[in-house]
């Protein structure tokens, strides 16, 4: 599923984006809210989102701004969460796990991920969050 960027929408309540992470920024929690509006789907469907936008990233990223250790953290924390959903999982583990894969397959989220030094800070930052809001810390090791 190609991702484009998501334009700007009012605040929305949605109570596990408010609470979860209201440390991170607004614009972060703005595209966070977008995104949490979407339909849960599928682990593997995810799993699979994720493994094709590795994929990419490894073929076409060679800009001298390319971070490819951040990117590679961020893929392998993805991973991990992913693998960390229960056969059935709860609703708020499978909704923050997809708001952490998502947000990370956005490619122009807060900085363009191959554009940008700094692209995939952000993406680290959503996924650090999330594994946090489940209680999760080990996988970050």
């Amino acid at each position: 599923m190609s991702r484009t960027k998501i334009p700007p929408a009012p605040h929305q309540e949605t109570g596990t984006i408010d609470t979860e992470f209201a440390h991170l920024s607004q614009e972060i929690q703005r595209i966070l809210a977008q995104l949490g509006q979407e339909t849960l789907v599928a682990p593997r469907v995810l799993a699979d989102e994720l493994e094709s936008y590795a994929l990419r990233l490894g073929k076409t990223a060679h800009t001298e701004f390319f971070d490819r250790d951040t990117a590679e953290r961020v893929t392998v924390l993805c991973r991990r969460l992913l693998k960390a959903l229960p056969a059935d999982p709860d609703e708020k583990q499978h909704h923050l796990t997809q708001l952490a894969v998502n947000y990370f397959v956005l490619e122009e989220d807060i900085e363009d991920d191959n554009e940008s030094p700094i692209g995939f800070d952000d993406d680290l930052q959503v996924a650090v969050a999330v594994t946090q809001a489940l209680g999760l810390e080990e996988l970050l090791n």
